[in-house]
C-alpha cells in the first residue's frame, strides 16, 4: 500500500455454476510511493497500473471455498 496508496479492487464480473465461482476483478494504482521488492529498492514512477485477475474456486460440503485458481491476463 506504500507504493501504491490510491489502490482500488474492482470486481468486473461473478459467474456461478454449481459449486464453482469465478469472479473477475482488475486491481489498479498509481505508483506514487517507493516500491521495497527482494531485489531492490524501486523509486516512484508515477505511472498507473492495472491487473487484470480472474479467480475460479470450489466450494466444500462444508461451506468453505476448498481450491482456487488465480490468472493474471
Amino acid at each position: 500500500m506504500v507504493a501504491f496508496p490510491d489502490t482500488v479492487l474492482q470486481v468486473e464480473e461473478v459467474l456461478v455454476d454449481g459449486d464453482k465461482v469465478v469472479t473477475r476483478w482488475v486491481c489498479a494504482g498509481t505508483h506514487t510511493g517507493l516500491l521495497a521488492p527482494p531485489a531492490g529498492e524501486i523509486p516512484p514512477t508515477g505511472r498507473r497500473v492495472s491487473i487484470p485477475t480472474a479467480v475460479v474456486s470450489r466450494w466444500g460440503e462444508d461451506g468453505l471455498i476448498g481450491r482456487n485458481t488465480a490468472t493474471s491476463t
